[in-house]
């Protein structure tokens, strides 16, 4: 659980005596594992994000005789003004038939998409992460199939991307996209081991690779690493697809080498 809080003694003059607002950081606990007080591990059950509570916690489900000094006096009152910003779920248990599997990836991907489209992109990251989990660990065997459950497993890894740039998780984002990189690998594989099948549409993977690199780059940029970008954005222009976005994404790599000179010229002074 995420929240932001004000807490102050329950006195004639509500003496605060913390609170993360100042701080501009929220506060982070795993609720009912006795990280907190007991006041507070009680008060957050049933709440949502966007709820605020005032919770008033007698000593017994607070700091008890002793206090916490200097601050909280022995034996007090305390009143807290909490508001959840986030909550987190456990990531759940996944069964181990592979179509059971599929279902519960598609459903872990409909929620995540949900909430991309609402723009809760730390909920999308959590959910778009389950599903790749979920369908990493498959255990297939069919050929044919495996290869599906990769091309999908790509998919997710993208989104994944998209979602930690609208985040500034950069690193992830990079790691996200080499592993959907990789799926697309895994899958041509895979379809190679299949004899006798009619050879798929040529290209057909190629606007999802695109997208995927461009993610790369875009990552890459976050983190200042814009030579490492420039090069990423070359191996997508590279690819043929829609003209409309390599154009745009052609501009991007110019802007890019631009400023990559620009440093170059700053060092040599």
């Amino acid at each position: 659980v995420s929240v932001h809080y004000t807490g102050t003694l329950n006195d004639d003059a509500r003496t605060q005596f913390d609170s993360s607002i100042p701080r501009g950081s929220p506060f982070s606990f795993t609720a009912g594992v006795g990280q907190v007080i007991q006041g507070w591990d009680r008060g957050v059950v049933g709440m949502t994000v966007g709820t605020k509570a005032d919770l008033l916690i007698h000593p017994e489900a607070g700091y008890g005789a002793r206090g916490s000094p200097p601050t909280i006096p022995g034996g007090a009152v305390l009143r807290f003004e909490i508001e959840v910003l986030d909550l987190e779920e456990d990531e759940p248990s996944y069964p181990v038939d592979p179509e059971a599997r599929r279902a519960v990836v598609a459903e872990l991907k409909a929620e995540a998409d949900g909430y991309f489209r609402d723009g809760a992109f730390r909920k999308a990251v959590t959910k778009y992460q389950w599903a790749i989990n979920c369908t990493s660990g498959s255990y297939e065997t069919d050929h044919k199939k495996k290869a599906a459950d990769k091309r999908v497993e790509a998919v997710l890894n993208s989104n994944l991307a998209a979602c930690c740039l609208e985040t500034k998780q950069y690193a992830k984002g990079v790691n996200a996209a080499a592993a959907g990189t990789k799926c697309l690998e895994d899958r041509d594989m895979e379809l190679s081991l299949v004899m006798g099948e009619e050879e798929e549409e040529e290209g057909a993977q190629l606007p999802l690779l695109f997208k995927i690199l461009v993610r790369k780059a875009n990552a890459l940029e976050g983190m200042g690493h814009v030579e490492e970008a420039i090069e990423v954005y070359n191996a997508a222009l590279a690819i043929k697809t829609s003209k409309k976005v390599v154009r745009s994404r052609d501009a991007c790599a110019k802007i890019l080498a631009k400023r990559v000179k620009q440093k170059k010229t700053m060092y040599k002074y």
